[in-house]
């Protein structure tokens, strides 16, 4: 759903998000320092004098040069001193809390971003980094909480709105995980307002989003994507599944073949392309990508199906029961490969070894439409009249659900609608 496998754990990615973040610390003290913040503001809360301030705004500088350079141990005599001059500096803990984080000290450092924000609650960096501490820590609500503030503070805190972002990305994973999809898309949504500019948030939205059903939505949000991330595979091979669904097969061949360009010995990838080629009534295209998939992945089964599909379309009967008995070496339980079977053995007049087939093809796959309908015609050519007609009324009645469904599903993808027919190919 939201490539997990991609993304690192959430304690590594707290570790890289600490990295990143400590070397925009100088840029972000350099800024509050100038005023532009309540942040590092207040310089009088020991009571001292506009000299001393000065003094303090000074030093503090300096600390934060020597953490950007990593200087530690002379940051951390910098910050004392100032401490030892004013205790309740609260930008001085915070810069203190930073240090000890970075020594690897977590309850120390997490004692000095707390002290600091009891001394003034209005510390957005100190509550970015308390919240980046507890991200690291696995707490990711307390973390949370954290951001949030910082966020309430200044609604434009970059290290706030990416913290946010990143813990509604591992609870997105956890609900998908855990079935609640609707949760997961409502975690993933919040995410991407807070970070629209993020691909990969967006990527993974798009995809939840074409999981659920949700086309229109889905191509939004992946068309943006691929606009901050014009060459990330992930996102073109997404959106070439969103206009399958759509039936938009032109934009669907031109975003996977965009995706093979890229990564050449995709084996799915080739299938997929074939299945479009196939919808666009180009069969031999359409077996030459079926057939690359095959070579870059002999185990599979479903390059195998369209191949014997397409022989059976032809009326290639040898060619297509070899195939889909290829089909079932690797699946045994392959439904449409069965049906395949019996479809070819009907038209074979072989009845009595169609009706085995399809008996089958339908016990492994109910919802085949055309399992049933054969087989009520091969019951027929046998003299089972009774039982003909009792699978001739289950298939009609199946293909006006299915058709009635699809010209639903269309209308919400805002495609063309099709007449009724009897049904599609099993996916």
């Amino acid at each position: 759903m939201i490539a997990e496998a991609e993304s690192p754990g959430r304690r590594g990615r707290a570790a890289v998000l600490w990295a990143v973040w400590l070397l925009t610390l100088v840029l972000a003290f350099a800024l509050r320092l100038s005023g532009q913040t309540h942040a590092l503001g207040g310089l009088r809360s020991d009571g001292k004098g506009d000299a001393h301030a000065n003094t303090y705004r000074l030093e503090i500088q300096r600390a934060v040069d020597l953490i950007g350079k990593q200087e530690l141990a002379a940051a951390q005599a910098v910050l004392q001193h100032v401490l030892l001059e004013s205790p309740r500096e609260a930008r001085a803990l915070d810069l203190m809390g930073v240090i000890r984080a970075e020594q690897g000290e977590s309850s120390g450092a997490e004692e000095f971003f707390r002290e600091a924000l009891a001394i003034d609650p209005r510390l957005v960096s100190a509550h970015e980094n308390l919240g980046l501490l507890l991200l690291h820590g696995q707490q990711s609500e307390e973390a949370l909480d954290e951001f949030e503030r910082a966020l309430a503070l200044a609604p434009t805190s970059v290290r706030g709105r990416d913290g946010v972002a990143r813990i509604l990305e591992d609870r997105a994973v956890a609900l998908h995980g855990a079935g609640d999809k609707a949760g997961a898309l409502a975690a993933l949504q919040r995410a991407h307002e807070e970070l629209p500019e993020d691909a990969r948030v967006a990527t993974d939205l798009g995809i939840l989003e074409l999981e659920m059903g949700e086309l229109p939505e889905a191509l939004a949000t992946l068309e943006r994507a691929l606009h901050l991330q014009p060459q990330e595979p992930r996102i073109l091979y997404a959106l070439a599944r969103v206009e399958l669904e759509r039936q938009q097969m032109p934009q669907a061949e031109d975003y996977m073949r965009r995706y093979l360009a890229l990564k050449p010995e995709d084996a799915t990838a080739h299938y997929g392309l074939g299945r479009i080629l196939s919808m666009l009534e180009r069969t031999a295209e359409a077996k030459a990508e079926f057939e690359r998939s095959i070579a870059l992945a002999p185990q599979q089964s479903e390059s195998y199906y369209e191949l014997g599909q397409m022989a059976l379309d032809r009326a290639q009967y040898v060619e297509a029961t070899e195939e889909f008995q290829r089909t079932l070496a690797s699946d045994p339980h392959h439904g449409g490969a069965l049906a395949g079977l019996g479809i070819a053995a009907y038209r074979t007049k072989e009845y009595s070894k169609a009706i085995e087939y399809l008996r089958e093809a339908i016990l492994r796959a109910p919802e085949y439409q055309p399992g049933h309908y054969y087989l009520g015609l091969s019951l027929a050519k046998a003299g089972f009249a009774v039982e003909s007609r009792q699978e001739l009324g289950v298939a009609m009645a199946m293909s006006e659900r299915q058709a009635a469904a699809e010209r639903l599903r269309l209308q919400h993808a805002a495609g063309p609608v099709p007449e009724p027919g009897l049904g599609a190919k099993p996916q």
